[in-house]
């Protein structure tokens, strides 16, 4: 969300939260988020200082109903005719048509006027889906995947009668339970009633673990690179070069090094730390496998959250194929490239479509398969 940093909660060396405040009805919205005041906040895509053409005025006047129809009873004075406010549809588009610059510089100025009143609530069944703080919560849970939402209780409501203009995300479990849920599957939000502010549980069990296994153990990519550049000898090789769509991102001097940290990796390929009678495996930089001693396996995966740099979180369901884990490693370790690709492209200045980040990463990956002598799933 564009305003998420006003309801992120957490301690600068702790994780970092976005908090949602949850009503009697379960209605989600971020924690201490203002209602709207001003149609300026309600229609968001419209700028007035990118209106330069009549086409342009015409467009954004579209998207908002009710800007249109104050437009169309401001033609109808301006023409002296108000019995047309309503009935000709067409004639305020023709009247901003001809418009000459210092006309549609004035249109602008009522636009930027109008963006600036308040609120015509008459109007509610025309404003965008995810409009305010419950509209924008929509659209962050949205983004939050099917399974997981469902693990925690969390339901997407698109109109709860017909010709509803109530969209919103609800909380269908008391907020303990869902708050233990997302610690326990390492998300980054969390829950409070409404009125409450919020307040960190202690750490769970499962928790502990996770920070004492991230304290011993790195992920073979994705932690930002800037501490790992010349740390490493590099091979006398030349990097081969990509196809020309991936151009842009490759770096020779940086694929040398990727290449000699994954071999790095390869020749000390597990790392042990045993804890409390049970001892944590690393394989390859990838996964982390916890054996207890009555032999029970606990996953953990390396992934990347909103932070950008990657974190182990517990794996709900991992493949183990024969050693060396089939494929499983290396498609941990694009996890991580993808980290450091879009890392070091903004550091560079440059940015880097996701599908060419990927796309270079897939090219990596492939030239390493094809150095094994051997194909497998990606």
């Amino acid at each position: 969300m564009d305003d998420g940093q006003q309801f992120k909660c957490g301690p600068a060396d702790e994780p970092t939260y976005d908090i949602f405040e949850v009503d009697a009805y379960g209605t989600l919205r971020p924690l201490g988020a203002e209602d709207p005041s001003c149609n300026r906040q309600i229609f968001t895509d419209i700028d007035p200082d990118r209106l330069d053409s009549a086409d342009d005025l015409i467009e954004d006047i579209e998207s908002a109903y009710p800007l249109q129809i104050k437009v169309q009873a401001m033609v109808a004075d301006e023409i002296d005719d108000p019995e047309t406010a309503d009935d000709d549809d067409d004639r305020w588009r023709s009247w901003i048509g001809d418009l000459d610059a210092a006309g549609r510089a004035a249109l602008r100025q009522r636009v930027r006027d109008w963006l600036e009143d308040d609120i015509d609530w008459d109007y509610v069944e025309f404003f965008p889906m995810h409009t305010g703080p419950q509209g924008e919560t929509l659209a962050y849970f949205e983004s939050v995947d099917g399974d997981v939402l469902d693990a925690f209780g969390v339901v997407l409501v698109y109109g709860d009668r017909p010709c509803s203009t109530y969209f919103a995300a609800e909380l269908k479990t008391d907020v303990d339970t869902a708050n233990s849920k997302a610690a326990e599957l390492g998300l980054d939000f969390r829950f409070v009633e409404e009125g409450q502010p919020y307040v960190a549980p202690p750490p769970s069990p499962l928790e502990l673990r996770r920070q004492a296994l991230q304290r011993h153990f790195t992920p073979a990519f994705g932690v930002l690179p800037d501490c790992l550049l010349g740390v490493l000898p590099r091979p006398p090789a030349v990097a081969p070069m990509p196809p020309a769509a991936l151009l842009p991102a490759h770096d020779p001097q940086v694929f040398v090094e990727w290449w000699e940290r994954a071999l790095e990796r390869l020749r000390d390929p597990v790392r042990v730390f045993v804890e409390g009678g049970v001892r944590h495996v690393a394989i390859v930089g990838g996964a982390v496998f916890s054996i207890d001693m009555s032999s029970l396996v606990q996953a953990w995966l390396w992934q990347i959250p909103t932070a950008g740099t990657c974190v182990l979180s517990q794996a709900l369901r991992v493949s183990v194929a024969p050693t060396p884990v089939g494929w499983l490693w290396l498609e941990q370790w694009r996890v991580g490239l993808l980290a450091e690709g879009r890392h070091r492209a903004w550091r560079r200045g440059v940015e880097l479509p996701d599908t060419m980040v990927e796309g270079y990463a897939d090219w990596l990956l492939d030239r390493f398969r094809l150095a094994f002598g051997r194909t497998g799933p990606r």
